[in-house]
């Protein structure tokens, strides 16, 4: 299983979880190995990151179309 992670940079809470979200619509509609994501909560830990999502792929071809249309 491929992991692909993105980071709410000068998001605000609500703001990144919509990002969040039509990252994930997306990848329903155009990766066919995509199985879930997962938010994270970094603000404990981080200075820069309040959330971070880790999107899950069972392909590696699939997780590089990802890659290059969200990263």
């Amino acid at each position: 299983m491929s992991t692909v992670t993105l980071y709410d940079t000068g998001m605000d809470y609500l703001q990144s979880r919509e990002y969040f979200e039509t990252a994930a619509d997306w990848a329903r509609q155009y990766c066919k190995s995509y199985a879930r994501y997962i938010i994270v909560d970094l603000s404990d830990f981080s200075l820069t990151y309040d959330l971070a999502a880790e999107y899950l792929f069972e392909d590696e071809a699939d997780e590089l179309i990802f890659r290059l249309r969200w990263c």
